[in-house]
């Protein structure tokens, strides 16, 4: 995860993205990614999603992907944790590289003025995967993800 844009008082904007992603396993012959699935995890005492949105990654050549709906995606939301899925609309060109994904923004809960935790990427479900691609469903082991630490004051 990395800070995300555009920065505002009060408000923690987070970004999950790739850096010279590249899909090995697809078949077509195609190297890049159409859709992307996770789950993200934060202290829910602490902070409240302000608003969600593609990062532009998944937004190249020009393409509007779905994104963010919880109701879009295969993994049950809990508290303290939101389930993303973007995806590119069918027939468009897949992509590779580096950029944001997926950004997330926080603030922080109405009555909390301090307090530290974190925001970490988590498995999707009953499977050790903290990341599945389109096409293909490949995914991403755990080595491959940094979160971080936050602190309200």
């Amino acid at each position: 995860m990395t800070l995300g844009s555009p920065l505002e008082a009060g408000k923690l904007p987070l970004a999950v993205s790739a850096f010279d992603l590249v899909n090995h396993t697809n078949l077509s012959g195609a190297p890049g990614i159409t859709g992307v699935w996770g789950r993200i995890q934060w202290d829910d005492a602490l902070l409240v999603v302000d608003g969600v949105d593609a990062g532009a990654f998944m937004r190249q050549n020009g393409v509007e992907p779905s994104c963010c709906t919880p109701g879009e995606v295969i993994i049950p939301q809990q508290a303290g944790t939101y389930p993303f899925s973007v995806q590119r609309a069918v027939g468009s060109p897949q992509v590779t590289g580096s950029g944001e994904i997926f950004r997330i923004r926080f603030r922080p809960r109405d009555g909390v003025s301090q307090g530290t935790g974190r925001v970490e990427i988590v498995p999707i479900g009953g499977f050790p995967e903290y990341m599945r691609f389109r096409p293909l469903a490949s995914y991403v082991v755990p080595q491959t993800f940094y979160g971080g630490t936050f602190t309200i004051r």
